[in-house]
Parts: structure tokens; sequence; C-alpha cells
């Protein structure tokens, strides 16, 4: 006759130590896998966040470091009042407010816009406008200095979630909160020193661009 013993399978208790380490070890492999997808999520979110910062950054040092105070044409083919303008209560004094519409904040025309070879029918100069809806910070751009009727800008995001957004001008040594130069000064400021522009981030960081024109280089 064989032995019992042999034929014996777990207990129930063995049965249920093994589901209660199984459970422990599977509770245990599914945080840490949780928590290695969250941080990879939060770094994810603070390297684009970074990078949209730099951007914001190099883009405004490129407008700004090449600023042209040159009079320019609006749609309507009448010359505009200001060939530089900036406040974040909006660059276009004329320009109705829409809710829920992007303000241009800051106008300006550059220098420096690559054209190799000439292969277009335009000049280096551009004529750029900063945006900001209330949320986001956008930059368009004008494939001519002098718009025209149909012309249509090309519009980008440069970086979103943003509130609080501040906008100033330096000249001499004191900041204003707004420019509106015209070509020839009479009447009007003339080009600032340098622009700051700051925002915060939805993390409640402040972030702050310090950018010098033409002006301000000649200055130091």
């Amino acid at each position: 006759m064989k032995d019992q013993r042999s034929q014996a399978g777990f207990s129930l208790v063995e049965v249920l130590v093994a589901v209660l380490v199984f459970a422990i070890a599977s509770a245990m492999g599914v945080g840490i896998l949780t928590s290695a997808l969250r941080a990879k999520a939060v770094q994810e979110v603070a390297g684009e966040q970074a990078a949209s910062m730099q951007r914001v950054r190099a883009l405004l040092r490129d407008d700004l470091g090449q600023l042209a105070m040159r009079s320019y044409r609006a749609a309507d083919g009448m010359p505009a009042a200001h060939v530089f303008a900036g406040s974040i209560d909006g660059a276009d004094r004329l320009a109705r407010q829409v809710d829920g519409q992007p303000l241009d904040i800051l106008l300006l025309t550059r220098r420096g816009w690559a054209n190799p070879g000439a292969v277009r029918p335009r000049s280096t100069l551009q004529r750029v406008a900063w945006r900001f809806d209330g949320r986001d910070l956008q930059r368009a751009a004008w494939a001519y200095p002098d718009e025209a009727a149909t012309s249509e800008p090309v519009i980008i995001t440069v970086l979103e979630n943003i509130s609080e957004v501040r906008l100033e001008f330096l000249f001499g040594r004191g900041w204003s909160q707004s420019v509106f130069a015209s070509s020839d000064q009479t009447g009007g400021q003339g080009a600032p020193r340098a622009v700051r522009l700051s925002y915060m981030l939805q993390t409640g960081e402040r972030v702050e661009h310090l950018v010098l024109t033409p002006n301000g280089e000649l200055g130091r």
C-alpha cells in the first residue's frame, strides 16, 4: 500500500501564503512601474517646457537683436503709425480687442531673414508680431515687410499654458510698460535699449527673458 504522505498536495495554509506572496510581489511591481511611468511623463513635460522656453529666448534674441526701425505699410496700403510698438495691453492702439482672440503685444521689422541664393523674390527684412491669447504665446511672421490685403502670416505657438505675462522696455535707466516708436522719432519714442518679457508657468515658477536691441548693444 502506497504511503499516503507521498500523495499529499499543498495544504490550504501553504496555498494562501503563496497567493499572498504573489499578490504582494505583484502590487510592488505595479507600484514601481506606475512610478516609473509617472516620472517619465513628468520628465517629458519638463523637457518640452524647457525646449519651449529656449525657443522663446532664441526667437526673441533673433528678432530684437536685428531690429530695423523701418516704416511699413499696413494691409490697407497706408503707412503704419509706428514702426516698432509693444504693450501687453496691445501694440496696435487702433485694433479692437476681441475676447478669446490673440492680441498683438509686440510689432517689429527685423533684418537677417535668410534667403539663400535669392531663391524667393523678397528681401531679408521680415515683419513680425508676437501675440498672446491669455494662455499661449504665439509668433506671426509675414513673407514681406509690407502687408498686402491678401497676405497671411505664418503663425507658430511658441509657448503654451502661461499666465501673468509682462512686457517692459528699457529707455535710459528706466523701464516702461509700452513703446510706440515712429521712424523719424518725432512725437514718439525711439527704439528701447532692451526688452524684458516675463511670465508664470503652471508650476508657479516665474521666468524672465532679457534681450538687448541694437541700441542697447551700442550703448554698453
